[in-house]
């Protein structure tokens, strides 16, 4: 029965919860701001790089640009090979 009240708190708030988060959300701009304050925190930083993704996609960003900028010695060109002779 402990489990079940886990689960079914959050989703069905008594009256006075709902009473105070409807004041927060009618309170004005920083007063919502701090009432998303912990999801919007999760959302844009452990959400991003959850599978690593973020990070790859950024690396691969800064590489094309520093080629893109001839940042490295070489300016990122790659000069044709030949094959057997």
């Amino acid at each position: 029965m402990k489990a079940w009240q886990a689960v079914f708190s959050p989703t069905h708030p008594d009256q006075k919860a709902l009473e105070k988060e409807i004041a927060e959300m009618r309170g004005g701009y920083f007063s919502v701001i701090k009432h998303y304050a912990p999801i919007i925190s999760d959302a844009q930083s452990n959400q991003y790089y959850r599978f690593f993704f973020c990070d790859a996609l950024g690396m691969m960003l800064i590489g094309m640009g520093c080629c893109g900028w001839a940042f490295s010695p070489h300016n990122c060109r790659i000069a044709p090979t030949r094959g057997p002779q």
